[in-house]
């Protein structure tokens, strides 16, 4: 090698002070060559202070203090300086001069550096801190004790009384020769243990001895060794760190196989670490206690799950935060400050959500107007009323922003749609046609030779509209409970004859006085519920009804009624009672007998018909005519029965016997005082 030759040819000078000079140079270029040795390797694996304690700790004896030849006291004190010094670049120094090395001490060199140059041993002059550092591969920085100093350090040269040594011309270059020491090899160091070969222009330099003659073995060989052993140790320390780190690893990540991911959160809560079980309560009490701030306008409402439509799914959310941030890199995964969030998984009724929505935030004036069908009676017909636009809660969207946890932590704001009737104009009008279709379909009825055609007033009370709007359809039906309950009735009033009773008039002495009103049979329909039902069904089909039903007849009773009040007291209300039997007239005023007298009443072909009458029309005197008569100058007149009347009768002589054509003849001074007592609307009751 170039600094091998270099330092040998120095050594050609056969004087004492040419050999020491040329021992000098050699044992400093070994010193350089370790230095520079350890410099690279420590570029790699750093020393501790503790190693170079140990290494100083394990070296052989030193070797005892002895006398040695000028070249061996010269050798000894560069080496001890070479223990705590690296030879800088600096300008050459005269013949005769003493080089003076700037000597910077290392950090980590402890006081026993002082013993150690005192002692003089072979062991230590040849021994480099390794804790060296090189900056801009020539400057050492100074960092030994404070109580050690350049001058201490000369001064332990001089006492082992180290020579001048004159500086040739071939200036070391320092820097020149730590570059070469880095690029060479071990296998590159000479072999100090072996015999050497030499050529003309080398000299043969003898390995040094201690004490005993033994060679003592280079400080490169040993530092060599040293460094190859703390490279060992400080690998396998630093391999054994992995493994512990690994295994750390190994054993925290899988900790969190069964355990939340660092970082997850579960709606908006930290469960880094929780177990399961732990997870699986955090998620019921957030599902417990939960609960969304909605707003719209100003206007905030806090509503509950049963309110929003939501139900939670307590085993799908803790899957989900126990699984949060597996599909996420290695870096993430146990990343604790890479946030894994998770929601409460839910579902929404959205039907409910809007139901909730539109009541709470949207007024009735702001929602839309379905169109509908209503009865105009004037017209006997059904109208459709338009629908109208409005706004409604846009629940799709809001029952998402819920599952994204909306609500929660900060108000949610309600969002709005158009919303259109959700019954057209169109679809109405289709229904409403529908139904007047129906009223102007005829459901008539006949029975007994009546006839009875279902009213469309009354139809249309009985139909009905159901509008669902959701659906956005109008549908139209019968109320067949309201028709029943109707019908059957209106049947019956409408074709049935109804029966009159016999009614026989009594006098306030038990005398029957005649009948009061004849009676009638009447006739019934025979089934009207069965025929009512029948109608209805026609109608609910729409298919219309013609049918003639059966009746039944009911024949009329007969009764005796008393006459009214006023009649039965003494100085009553005035009647006249008419006896066919006797032919008699007598005046009652109540109970209270006025007068009674003989007449002429109607013959057997023109009778005096009984019954209860009143008189409806006085004259004075008239010519009364029939079929087969006339009459002229007939006085005071008082028609009770139709042309039947009480009256004068001046053309016959004698009375109490039947001639007349139907009326009651009174002879005409007692029919002068029956018109003047009598008056218009008094009872007449004929009876035989």
């Amino acid at each position: 090698m170039v600094w091998w030759k270099n330092k040998a040819s120095e050594s050609s000078k056969g004087t004492p002070e040419a050999q020491s000079t040329t021992d000098i140079g050699d044992t400093q270029a070994e010193v350089d060559d370790v230095q520079t040795v350890d410099d690279a390797q420590a570029e790699d694996v750093p020393e501790a202070e503790g190693d170079v304690q140990a290494e100083a700790t394990e070296t052989p004896d030193a070797v005892e203090e002895e006398s040695v030849e000028p070249a061996e006291g010269d050798i000894q004190a560069e080496s001890a300086e070479a223990e705590s010094v690296v030879v800088e670049d600096e300008p050459v120094v005269e013949d005769e001069s003493v080089v003076e090395d700037d000597v910077e001490a290392e950090d980590d060199v402890e006081p026993e550096a002082d013993e150690a140059a005192d002692s003089q041993t072979i062991e230590e002059e040849s021994v480099v801190e390794d804790e060296s550092v090189v900056e801009d591969e020539s400057v050492v920085e100074d960092e030994s004790p404070e109580d050690e100093s350049p001058d201490e350090v000369t001064d332990s040269s001089t006492d082992a009384e180290t020579e001048s040594v004159p500086v040739t011309d071939e200036t070391t270059d320092a820097t020149q020769i730590l570059e070469d020491v880095t690029s060479a090899t071990e296998e590159d160091a000479p072999d100090f243990t072996a015999p050497m070969s030499v050529t003309s222009s080398d000299t043969i330099v003898s390995p040094a001895t201690n004490s005993s003659g033994m060679p003592l073995i280079p400080a490169k060989t040993r530092n060599t060794s040293k460094i190859r052993n703390v490279v060992l140790t400080v690998t396998g320390s630093v391999l054994g760190a992995i493994l512990l780190i690994v295994g750390c690893g190994v054993i925290g990540t899988s900790y969190f196989d069964n355990h939340a991911k660092p970082g997850a959160e579960l709606a908006g809560r930290d469960i880094t670490g929780f177990s399961m079980t732990q997870v699986r309560n955090v998620a019921a009490t957030l599902i417990e206690n939960y609960s969304a701030t909605l707003e719209l306008n100003g206007k905030q409402d806090q509503a509950n799950a049963e309110d929003l439509g939501v139900t939670f799914n307590l085993d799908q959310t803790v899957a989900d935060a126990m699984s949060v941030g597996n599909g996420d890199a290695i870096s993430s995964r146990y990343n604790p400050f890479h946030v894994k969030k998770t929601l409460l998984v839910m579902s929404v009724d959205e039907d409910q959500l809007l139901s909730y929505l539109n009541a709470t935030f949207i007024s009735e004036a702001q929602r839309s107007t379905p169109a509908s069908i209503s009865y105009d009676a004037d017209q006997s017909t059904f109208i459709v009323q338009p629908g109208a636009n409005g706004t409604e809660a846009a629940a799709s969207q809001v029952a998402e922003e819920l599952k994204a946890g909306g609500g929660m932590n900060e108000p949610l704001t309600v969002a709005t749609t158009p919303e259109k009737p959700r019954i057209t104009d169109e679809t109405a009008q289709q229904v409403a046609d529908a139904a007047n279709q129906l009223l102007a379909t005829q459901y008539t009825v006949t029975a007994a030779g009546k006839s009875y055609t279902v009213p469309v007033s009354s139809i249309s009370s009985w139909v009905r509209f159901t509008s669902d709007e959701d659906a956005g359809t109008i549908q139209m039906s019968i109320d067949t409970d309201q028709a029943t309950s109707e019908l059957p009735a209106m049947l019956s009033d409408n074709l049935s004859k109804p029966v009159v009773p016999q009614q026989t008039l009594v006098a306030p002495n038990g005398t029957v006085l005649g009948v009061k009103q004849s009676g009638s049979a009447g006739t019934a329909v025979a089934d009207p519920d069965g025929v009512a039902a029948d109608v209805i069904q026609s109608i609910v089909d729409g298919t219309g009804y013609s049918s003639s039903v059966a009746t039944v007849a009911t024949p009329a009773p007969s009764e005796q009624v008393q006459m009214d009040p006023q009649y039965l007291q003494p100085n009553g209300e005035k009647w006249v009672e008419v006896n066919r039997s006797n032919y008699t007239v007598t005046r009652w005023e109540g109970t209270t007998q006025i007068s009674t007298w003989s007449v002429v009443i109607g013959k057997r072909s023109t009778p005096t018909h009984p019954g209860i009458f009143h008189v409806w029309l006085k004259v004075a005197n008239q010519t009364m005519s029939g079929p087969d008569y006339t009459q002229p100058n007939v006085p005071w007149i008082a028609y009770f029965d139709n042309s039947i009347a009480l009256h004068g009768n001046y053309w016959v002589d004698h009375f109490g016997w039947g001639s007349s054509h139907g009326c009651v003849g009174i002879p005409v001074a007692q029919a002068k005082e029956m018109y003047d007592w009598i008056n218009v609307g008094t009872l007449v009751v004929v009876h035989d």
